[in-house]
């Protein structure tokens, strides 16, 4: 089973060496959680949103599906934020993971969405990622 959040975060670690992101640590697969003894403020969420219709030929069992991924950053500092969220932007640059035809960012920038109450900055960035869904 394709699941586009997973699989992104899988991307993510692998291109990581640099980035210090891992898996159920500072990076989870989901939507934004608030800050807990289990999530820490600096973290990055990768969550579903949508995606593309669905192309199907007549007479195929097999569609192309177009997933929309959202990446968001919480840090404490707007800079070092925006700077790790360019990173990861470049580190996944021309990566496709595997069993995906494609994978893009449909932003250039990260979108900062100001401050939150607690003063943690907000970066975020949406990937469309491309497969083929056989039928069951």
């Amino acid at each position: 089973m394709t699941i586009p959040a997973n699989d992104l975060s899988t991307a993510i670690v692998a291109i990581s060496s640099g980035i210090a992101l891992s898996l159920g640590t500072n990076l989870f697969p989901g939507p934004i959680q608030p800050v807990s003894t289990f999530i820490p403020v600096n973290c990055l969420f990768v969550n579903e949103l949508s995606g593309s219709n669905p192309q199907r030929v007549m007479t195929q069992t097999s569609e192309f599906r177009g997933a929309m991924v959202m990446l968001t950053l919480r840090w404490s500092q707007y800079t070092a934020g925006k700077a790790k969220m360019k990173e990861i932007m470049d580190g996944l640059l021309g990566t496709t993971p595997a069993g995906y035809l494609d994978m893009f960012t449909v932003q250039s920038e990260p979108n900062h969405s100001g401050p939150t109450e607690e003063g943690h900055h907000i970066f975020s960035t949406i990937y469309s990622m491309r497969y083929k869904q056989d039928a069951a």
